[in-house]
């Protein structure tokens, strides 16, 4: 009983009091600016709200043209690179054209040919400015996210509060894009003919799980509509010399382990129910049955 009454006291004493947060503006603040922001951002990216494994690669990147890149982040374990602008106060139009600009520079550059570039712009004020329309468009047709970061006063003390207004690297599960019309010649030339004939061998095993089953070319990947409705369970990735495959399961760290076993490279975040790989053609051939298998329990539970 004594035991017990002193562990009651130490998480008496444990409590959180509520303090209120009060927000204000850090351009307006004599203390910060962009420099400052950036900084901390080198030292903490979780600010952002990107997964753990997205690291500060590069600050104040010098452009063959002209003009920095603020921030450069990587996330190895998902093949991305996010090219970031910063700016404090109310967005603004020569702040998009930045983002714009140096996102295109470092997508082409040649030795991440293979990598996902997404554009970040962040700033102070999003929702306020007359420019919101634009970067809302933007985000729908382009790899682009608009993040709001507030400053808020707790006490003595301040934290920063981001939120993803817009988010052009997310797929919309259950819809097939109608707004754009994405053809198999695109792919080819965001990957390679090579690659997207890979994805097509994957076709025939897919569509013997239902009959109207069939490939969908969508402006981020490839994906799988049945009838229809888009049924993503398994996701297509095509890249110049190999070919990104994602699948829902329900057991995915037997699978991660499963294909690593089979010698493919498991590749992004670990998430519960789903795996990310990569195929050669050489590896398809090999591995036909672990294919139908690997799908075949993806689409039994997806559609149970």
């Amino acid at each position: 009983m004594e035991e017990a009454a002193k562990m009651s006291a130490v998480l008496a004493k444990a409590k959180l009091t509520y303090v209120p947060a009060k927000a204000f503006s850090l351009k307006a603040h004599p203390d910060f600016d962009e420099a400052w922001l950036e900084k901390l951002i080198s030292e903490h990216p979780e600010i952002l709200g990107f997964d753990e494994g997205t690291k500060v690669v590069r600050s104040q990147i010098l452009q063959k043209s002209g003009g920095k890149v603020d921030l450069l982040l990587r996330d190895d374990e998902d093949e991305k690179l996010y090219t970031v602008e910063l700016m404090l106060g109310e967005l603004d139009a020569s702040h998009i054209v930045r983002t714009l600009d140096y996102f295109l520079r470092e997508q082409a550059r040649p030795e991440t040919k293979d990598w996902t570039h997404v554009a970040v712009l962040v700033a102070e004020d999003i929702l306020s400015s007359r420019f919101l329309g634009v970067v809302e468009y933007l985000s729908k047709i382009m790899r682009l996210i608009v993040i709001q970061l507030s400053a808020l006063r707790v006490g003595e003390d301040f934290t920063l509060k981001s939120a993803r207004i817009f988010d052009g690297t997310a797929e919309r599960e259950g819809e097939i894009e109608q707004q754009e019309k994405i053809t198999r010649e695109d792919w080819i030339k965001k990957s390679s003919t090579a690659s997207i004939e890979l994805v097509e061998k994957f076709s025939p095993m897919l569509e013997q799980l239902a009959n109207d089953l069939r490939l969908t070319y969508k402006k981020h990947l490839i994906g799988i509509a049945i009838g229809n409705r888009a049924e993503n369970f398994v996701q297509f990735y095509p890249k110049r010399d190999f070919v990104r495959v994602g699948v829902r399961i329900s057991n995915a760290a037997d699978w991660r382990k499963r294909m690593g076993d089979a010698g493919f490279n498991v590749v992004g975040v670990q998430e519960a129910d789903r795996v990310r790989f990569r195929v050669s053609p050489e590896q398809f051939e090999a591995h036909r049955d672990l294919f139908a298998d690997f799908f075949n329990q993806s689409y039994r539970e997806w559609t149970e």
